[in-house]
């Protein structure tokens, strides 16, 4: 801990901060949008219903935050880093 330099810890913090803050703001995003409109179950059983998944994943999620998120990260690297 003594050798490493604080622009490691700046990094791993980076690093965390483009998975953890989408991820959390793709989450509060999805659940806001599927108050309004949920999945809707179907009632009849099919082949094309086993296929169908009935709730949202990790990544749809992460990539709603990138998307939210994106022009913001592009504003600290132009503002900042650049």
């Amino acid at each position: 801990m003594r050798r490493t330099s604080p622009d490691l810890w700046m990094f791993i913090g980076l690093i965390v901060a483009l998975v953890v803050l989408p991820f959390i703001t793709g989450m509060l995003a999805v659940k806001l949008f599927r108050k309004f409109k949920p999945i809707q179950i179907e009632e009849s059983v099919s082949v094309l219903n086993f296929q169908q998944k009935h709730h949202d994943g990790f990544f749809a999620m992460l990539l709603v935050g990138w998307v939210f998120c994106g022009p913001v990260f592009y504003w600290i690297y132009a503002v900042y880093l650049n």
